[in-house]
């Protein structure tokens, strides 16, 4: 077999003669890929294979509220806020857990719409009670609806201590759902002071629908509360 050699400027090759004759079927034959760099000679004819991209770190995603489009509902106990809230989120003791404990007045924190004094302000448990279920018997077939005292009631009955002015406060309503005063915003009345994302956290921890309407959703809240006060009272919804 003849041989030539070609001359690179590092070092010498000897290419068979059927090279020299059909190069590109010598080498397909051979598939044998010879690279030479700085003026080496490159005998392959396939072209190079691209180099996979390193892979991303994943990065950790940040804990959500919603796992397969339902909202998330914790259930693990709470250190309960006021002597009248259970341990639950969202759920207020009994009126006979109440009484049979002593405790008859609650109490929370207004301010004067007049002078903007804050102060604690007392309500008597049974009192106050007895009158929400008065005007729930009185006010007859509700359809799922809130009055318009539940809606637009944003003052509490009572005096300020400092200016002397009397039904004039309104309720200071803590930031952290879980922490506020369920009990002494449905004993005054004044649940509708609350905004809608407080009431529809109320309902999602006590089962209830909580999409609709903000009078639905109030409707719904004074019902669970007085549900919760009294259970074997007719205050199913």
């Amino acid at each position: 077999m003849e041989t030539k050699k070609i001359v690179g400027k590092r070092k010498t090759q000897e290419i068979p003669h059927e090279m020299l004759e059909n190069p590109t079927k010598f080498l397909h034959q051979q598939q044998d890929d010879e690279v030479v760099d700085n003026g080496e000679l490159n005998l392959s004819l396939s072209s190079p294979q691209p180099q996979p991209k390193p892979r991303r770190a994943s990065t950790p995603r940040s804990r959500s509220s919603t796992e397969g489009g339902r909202a998330i509902i914790k259930t693990d106990p709470i250190t309960p806020p006021f002597q009248w809230a259970t341990n639950r989120r969202a759920t207020v003791h009994s009126m006979e857990y109440l009484v049979s404990q002593g405790i008859n007045t609650i109490t929370g924190n207004v301010q004067c719409k007049k002078c903007d004094e804050k102060f604690e302000m007392e309500l008597n448990v049974v009192e106050k009670f007895r009158e929400l279920v008065a005007f729930i018997i009185n006010e007859g077939d509700m359809r799922h609806r809130a009055p318009e005292k539940w809606m637009e009631s944003t003052n509490l009955k009572g005096k300020c201590g400092n200016c002397g002015v009397g039904d004039n406060c309104k309720p200071l309503i803590e930031e952290k759902k879980r922490n506020i005063n369920w009990l002494f915003l449905v004993l005054g009345q004044v649940l509708g002071c609350c905004t809608l994302e407080q009431l529809r956290w109320f309902c999602k921890y006590t089962n209830n629908h909580r999409t609709g309407a903000k009078d639905r959703v109030v409707f719904l809240c004074y019902f669970t509360l007085c549900k919760q006060l009294d259970p074997n009272g007719r205050f199913d919804i």
